[in-house]
């Protein structure tokens, strides 16, 4: 099998020695197969209906292959990660298993995926008093979750961007502080610039804290000549010049 890292650039090769045919005796991947890397997932938060396609064993001799597994998948922290990887055919996943006769050793295993016959099985053994107007319940727990996903990643997406608005003109504020300090003929290493600087800057992100709220749905950016004109006030007022 040639398993592609998602980079285009690196390809690893693999043999495939089939350990356990899947529930109907079949299976799809062999050593000619290629697939290439989607994502990495928790095995122990998969569906027990995921895992009943054919089982191989991956061997190589590439050092490059076995570094791959080793740094993915063999340190503890990573003992219950799985690698999936998708095909022609459909989605299969890569682990590490304990070999038996020696648990300290463990061997890389690759699983075919069934995402929908199972499911689908599953889900027409049900009463159909328990289906939903939206579909069937498992297809509504999957857009529940979805949505819960999006509606998830916005809000860390907006919590970046404010951060990200709050270090630019936290870094813009600083600059026009030091210049009004030195334009005041205050040099740096007077003890009185630092109090004032520390002051002012404090000042001045109080003054734009509704701009930098991170509740609000859109904050916005505050421009440098709105920043310099508050500094410069401030400082008229500190300073009296």
């Amino acid at each position: 099998m040639k398993l592609d890292l998602d980079d285009r650039k690196v390809i690893l090769n693999l043999e495939l020695e089939l350990k356990n045919p899947a529930n109907d005796g079949s299976h799809k991947l062999n050593s000619e197969s290629t697939a290439r890397v989607a994502g990495y997932i928790d095995r122990a938060k998969l569906p027990f209906w995921v895992l009943r396609g054919a089982l191989y064993v991956c061997l190589s001799e590439s050092s490059t292959t076995a570094a791959f597994f080793r740094s993915k998948l063999l340190k503890k922290r990573h003992l219950r990660r799985g690698i999936v990887a998708s095909h022609e055919d459909g989605h299969c996943m890569f682990y590490a298993s304990p070999i038996e006769s020696d648990e300290t050793l463990f061997e890389i295993h690759c699983v075919e995926l069934d995402l929908i016959t199972i499911k689908q099985q599953l889900d027409s053994q049900l009463p159909k008093s328990a289906t939903l107007d939206s579909g069937h319940p498992l297809d509504h727990l999957v857009e529940r979750k979805q949505r819960q996903q999006l509606r998830s990643r916005s809000r860390v997406s907006q919590h970046a961007e404010v951060a990200d608005l709050r270090r630019q003109f936290l870094k813009t504020a600083a600059g026009c502080i030091r210049s009004g300090l030195r334009l005041r003929g205050m040099p740096e290493s007077q003890p009185e610039f630092h109090t004032l600087y520390k002051t002012t800057l404090s000042t001045v992100e109080f003054a734009h804290r509704h701009d930098l709220n991170a509740t609000s749905s859109s904050p916005q950016t505050v421009s440098f000549e709105t920043v310099q004109d508050t500094v410069e006030t401030l400082l008229r007022l500190f300073t009296r010049t």
